[in-house]
């Protein structure tokens, strides 16, 4: 039985394109590591947790989370991603890549709507750990 080498990436994101900082540093740990075959990012590291950084299918980061795992022959999970579909946003989740590049799984979230993440916003649910952290009962009605 061979042995799987895991690395969960804990990194110093800002909102915005991380997209190239976090192949670099899958880089760097597989040259440090080459025993390396798992890679495991934060939820949204791609760009943060701004919606207004929503791709649709097939983008940027996509395309460059295919390239990472692809030159560094390593499965990766870079938690999740704001998508754009028909004018809705979803956070689409479980999403991976194997060392060929190909996508394993996609699950995508229900359509969702953070105003506490729009610029100007004064939520009064933004704490430590952010409104995903609060209880459904204590999140506003619509």
């Amino acid at each position: 039985m061979r042995k799987l080498g895991i690395a969960g990436l804990q990194l110093d994101l800002r909102i915005g394109n991380n997209i190239e900082r976090i192949g670099a540093e899958i880089r760097g740990a597989k040259a440090r590591m080459p025993w390396l075959d798992l890679f495991v990012l934060s939820e949204l590291c791609a760009y943060g947790p701004d919606i207004r950084h929503a791709e649709k299918r097939e983008d940027p980061a996509e395309q460059a989370f295919c390239r990472f795992a692809k030159e560094a022959g390593v499965w990766l999970i870079p938690g999740s991603l704001f998508v754009e579909d028909n004018g809705s946003v979803f956070n689409e989740a479980a999403r991976g890549w194997n060392g060929l590049g190909q996508v394993l799984k996609s699950f995508r979230d229900t359509r969702i709507s953070f105003p506490q993440y729009t610029a100007g916003s004064r939520s009064p649910f933004l704490g430590a750990l952010g409104p995903l952290a609060l209880p459904k009962s204590s999140l506003p009605q619509r």
